[in-house]
């Protein structure tokens, strides 16, 4: 599977406030930076980021992985095990193995109506401020239980 997958493509510019970097995309949200490169560009460009979230699917930080060649904001689509469902089934955390790197988290609103914890679904989601709204989501057919 194509690790660029479980990148997020954002578009902004890396700006400083005190000791602190942040990424400041066109709709004004700001996203802090937890690793930046050390030869950043200094005009608006596209980004390949990993999203670091709270449990509930807030986006609170990112890394700043490479520059991407992609010019507009993109979808991400991920496959993952749901590890857990919010109340009211509000949002769902999968978890994304991705070898070697380190396993990701990453949750998005709403769960599907027929998602159930331990099971493996595909999910495309796009970001509305500081979460991801899922767009698209399908149940891994090896491990579906009739």
């Amino acid at each position: 599977m194509d690790s660029k997958n479980y990148h997020y493509v954002l578009r902004g510019t890396v700006k400083k406030d005190g000791e602190i970097f942040y990424l400041e995309i066109p709709d004004k949200t700001q996203f802090k930076i937890k690793q930046l490169p050390a030869n950043y560009p200094s005009e608006e460009s596209s980004w390949l980021t990993t999203l670091n979230m709270t449990s509930d699917g807030k986006i609170i930080s990112i890394n700043l992985e490479e520059i991407s060649d992609e010019v507009t904001e993109s979808a991400m689509t991920m496959t993952g095990r749901v590890t857990v469902l919010g109340r009211k089934m509000s949002f769902a955390q999968l978890k994304v193995s991705r070898p070697p790197l380190k396993t990701l988290r990453i949750s998005v609103h709403p769960a599907h109506k027929d998602m159930k914890t331990g099971q493996t679904w595909s999910v495309t989601a796009v970001r509305q401020g500081d979460i991801l709204v899922t767009k698209q989501c399908k149940i891994m057919e090896k491990d579906r239980k009739e």
